[in-house]
């Protein structure tokens, strides 16, 4: 399965400049849609990912965001009316 214009998650993350972790949420998220896994290797589960995904992760406009997605602005809710001091 692994040929010339394979990758494995470590040398994507390298060629990509993403951290390794990120690059496997990406996997796991299906992220890389071209990326398979070898589940018949010794150590486990490994993935192969198509050197020609490197061009659409080293363009900014379409590599996925690294970390958490920005807060969604929420209106503000009204807070209750206390009953006044000295007030029987």
């Amino acid at each position: 399965m692994k040929g010339k214009d394979l990758l494995t998650t470590k040398q994507f993350a390298d060629e990509v400049d993403a951290p390794y972790t990120t690059v496997m949420g990406w996997l796991r998220d299906g992220r890389i849609p071209e990326a398979e896994f070898d589940d018949s290797h010794p150590r486990g589960r490994i993935w192969y990912i198509p050197r020609s995904a490197v061009a659409r992760f080293k363009n900014p406009e379409t590599k996925p965001r690294k970390g958490r997605p920005p807060k969604q602005e929420r209106p503000k809710a009204k807070k209750p009316r206390s009953a006044k001091k000295g007030a029987s």
